[in-house]
């Protein structure tokens, strides 16, 4: 959850998301603690993380390409 209020913070403050980069875990040692799931409910095994990638973008800079990416304001 941590990571979760660290993203948050970080759009809050003027940061731009510009990549959400997904790295695969292979041979991880949580695998084997899984692997009954897998075969009992046909639950699908995918170990991974995100590294986000932020952008604090200039005064004049055009972030139309990045719209999605900014913190929503309600």
């Amino acid at each position: 959850m941590n990571d979760r209020l660290n993203y948050l913070f970080a759009l809050k403050v003027g940061f731009v998301l510009k990549e959400d980069i997904i790295m695969a875990r292979h041979h991880c040692k949580y695998t084997e603690r899984w692997r009954w799931k897998v075969k009992k409910d046909s639950f699908c095994l995918i170990m991974h993380d995100h590294l986000f990638v932020f952008l604090k973008p200039r005064a004049a800079e055009d972030l139309s390409r990045l719209r999605y990416s900014r913190a929503i304001d309600y």
